[in-house]
């Protein structure tokens, strides 16, 4: 009984009552019970953008990252101006593996005034995940702190890496181990760089030892234990045999987010930041879904289903978004407007491999849908698909070929081939013949320059 009069209490109170309550909770870290209170503030009477903003952080705290996206989304609806959403917005993207929209707006909140360093940070950090290299790498410079921060360091050291500059990586790697000891990716990192790309094999050793040391639990160990016999055997050697492939590290636990109780905002755990080892010589490739002609139906009741599904989807109700789509291709197969949202699904579904399938069946049904060419190509690139991924992009700049954004991705991806060279040098010069006067036209200058 006692707990459900507080029960008709607590729904009893007005809304500014309930904001009040939500906030006090709010301040004693119980972001549970604050988050009810907030969505009965939001629920109750008018709603305020400040409100659903806090509602949409209790959740990011609480790991419900569909229903921050929805609250952060209703505030801007509200007050398209709210600086601090814009910015919870991509870190609740990125906290729900969605790299992609969040780029655009820490890239706006990139052009305001006084511009704090943490857009600029989660910006890079976002890039880095994208693999968009040379971006990443001027978004991290910007920041004040960026010599004297170990992830920033890490990060630009697995740039660098990426980029073909070992000893830059080299020194970043080394310089984010120094500032931060007990930070193991660095190391590591400084490991796999040694190993694979410097033939430093005795100084590998002593750092994969140390990654050891600092992490003695990790689930890499014994690979890393039996690296380390093969490349203290092989220097005793004098012919080389090919060396194993080493995982990436795991993250380091992020720091408690720490967020100002008038524009809320919270830090999304980081994502892994490691050096690869070179790629194998066979390429993967894709072997996309066999479509023949998709056979139009009942657009008018297909679209009916559609509409429920984008519901849905604002919603943050991902699966009952695919089962509303699902209706509507059934309905008319042919309908690539469907097949896409069904891609975005899968997509935070963690279903990189179905929205491949859902691509495909978008440009079947559309060739010309550039959207969806887009998508498609950057799942393929973070699948490993790199050659699909390159003739993508490739047919998008036949459309678009002053897209001087789109000659950098495919320029970097070239550039990982050796034997690719040439067709790098082509995107690289497209992109400081268009944009000359910008850090990526001039990053394209260097990389010519080094390349010659």
């Amino acid at each position: 009984m006692a707990g459900l009069l507080a029960t008709v209490v607590a729904c009893s109170r007005s809304a500014p009552d309930a904001f009040e309550r939500g906030l006090a909770y709010y301040r004693e870290d119980k972001f549970a019970k604050a988050a009810g209170y907030f969505e009965q503030a939001v629920t109750s009477g008018t709603p305020t953008a400040q409100a659903w903003n806090f509602l949409g952080v209790c959740h990011l705290h609480s790991g419900n990252t569909n229903g921050a996206v929805h609250a952060f989304e209703e505030t801007l609806k509200l007050d398209p101006g709210h600086a601090a959403a814009k910015y919870n917005l991509a870190l609740a993207y990125i906290e729900s593996h969605q790299i992609e929209p969040a780029i655009p707006l820490l890239r706006q909140l990139t052009q305001t005034a006084q511009c704090p360093p943490s857009v600029h940070y989660q910006l890079g950090r976002a890039l880095v995940q994208s693999a968009a290299w040379l971006p990443a790498k001027q978004a991290l410079n910007k920041l004040h702190d960026a010599d004297t921060n170990a992830d920033v360091q890490n990060m630009l050291g697995v740039i660098e890496t990426r980029l073909g500059n070992f000893k830059q990586a080299k020194h970043h790697f080394e310089s984010a181990a120094q500032i931060d000891p007990a930070v193991p990716a660095p190391t590591l990192n400084l490991a796999v760089l040694e190993h694979h790309y410097l033939g430093q094999k005795s100084a590998a050793v002593e750092h994969y030892q140390k990654f050891l040391d600092q992490t003695p639990k990790t689930e890499q160990r014994e690979d890393i234990r039996l690296t380390i016999a093969q490349l203290t055997q092989e220097t005793q050697k004098p012919v080389e045999p090919p060396a194993p492939k080493v995982a990436p590290p795991a993250p380091a636990p992020p720091p408690k987010p720490v967020a100002p109780v008038e524009t809320p905002v919270v830090e999304p755990k980081p994502a892994p930041v490691a050096v690869a080892p070179p790629p194998k010589p066979t390429v993967k490739r894709r072997t996309p879904v066999v479509v023949g002609s998709l056979r139009a139906g009942d657009r008018t009741k297909a679209r009916a289903d559609f509409n429920e599904g984008v519901k849905q989807q604002q919603l943050g109700k991902t699966a009952a978004a695919v089962t509303a789509y699902t209706r509507a291709i059934t309905t008319d197969p042919a309908y690539g407007q469907a097949y896409y949202n069904l891609g975005i699904a899968a997509v935070e579904l963690n279903q990189p491999e179905k929205a491949l399938e859902y691509y495909e069946y978008a440009l079947a049904a559309d060739p010309d849908f550039s959207n969806a060419r887009y998508n498609y190509a950057i799942i393929l690139q973070k699948q490993g698909y790199l050659a699909d991924a390159v003739a993508q992009y490739e047919r998008l700049l036949v459309k678009t070929p002053q897209d001087a954004s789109l000659h950098l991705i495919v320029a970097s991806l070239y550039a990982r081939d050796p034997q690719a060279k040439d067709k790098a040098r082509q995107h690289y010069q497209a992109v400081q013949r268009l944009t000359p006067n910008t850090p990526a036209g001039r990053d394209a200058r260097d990389w010519l320059q080094k390349n010659p």
